[in-house]
């Protein structure tokens, strides 16, 4: 007879001491894909949040602001040229066309006769009035901020798949000559269509967001609050595309 050698039986190791699990903690790592920089995020929020609160200065908190716009402009750079690696000079034209599009469908700019086109958004509540300079009782269509915010980026997005369908297959130089070229057609197109951009004297009357019948009109907090939330959203979209 041939003996049979006796396997031990497989446990489960015990948990090791001290390490707990936390079931939110979990959940948020499983969702961010962000597990090693949880912290970073947490403190950038926190102390962007109380930033104004400790210096009221309206100047700083206006300069803040922009500092969070160029910050989300970074972000999508980085994007293009860091985990693509795509030597894109022309990046800031997207910016322009998502700011002239929200700016063109909420300003002065919209014209009574769009009205069959406006009328359904007027029933929702989407669509404000306001009256316009250039006559008297003319009356033009604003579009409510947070419908173009969305609609504004895909309308750039629309624009970065035409101009990089033929283009994509350039590398090095060649695609940084051309995207250099489309960001300086850009603000030359947006100078020579007066009926549309108004021009070199910039769009006029363009409405300020309003939130729960709050408007921020030109105050300086709501827009550094709202880029806050925004860069804080688009850190974690980032982070989710490099994982």
């Amino acid at each position: 007879m041939t003996e049979t050698q006796l396997q031990p039986s497989e446990t489960a190791a015990p948990p090791a001491m001290g390490r707990e699990t936390s079931f939110i903690p979990a959940i948020w790592n499983r969702a961010t894909g962000i597990a090693g920089r949880r912290g970073f995020l947490i403190a950038f929020l926190v102390i962007g949040a109380l930033l104004p609160l400790i210096d009221r200065n309206e100047g700083d908190i206006d300069a803040g602001a922009n500092a969070l716009a160029y910050a989300i402009l970074a972000l999508g750079l980085n994007i293009v040229v860091g985990f693509a690696g795509l030597l894109d000079l022309g990046y800031a034209a997207f910016f322009a066309i998502g700011a002239y599009a929200y700016g063109i469908f909420s300003s002065y700019q919209v014209q009574p006769e769009w009205w069959g086109f406006w009328e359904p958004f007027q029933w929702l509540g989407l669509v404000q009035h306001m009256t316009s300079p250039d006559g008297p009782g003319t009356v033009h269509f604003t579009v409510s901020f947070w419908l173009m915010l969305p609609i504004s980026a895909l309308i750039a997005a629309f624009f970065g798949v035409l101009f990089g369908a033929p283009t994509l297959r350039l590398k090095g130089d060649y695609l940084a000559i051309v995207t250099l070229g489309f960001g300086e057609i850009v603000p030359i197109v947006a100078r020579n269509v007066p009926y549309l951009t108004n021009g070199a004297a910039g769009l006029n009357g363009v409405a300020s967001p309003t939130l729960f019948g709050y408007s921020f009109g030109v105050q300086s907090l709501p827009f550094y609050y709202l880029g806050l939330a925004l860069a804080g959203l688009l850190i974690i979209i980032s982070l989710r595309l490099k994982n």
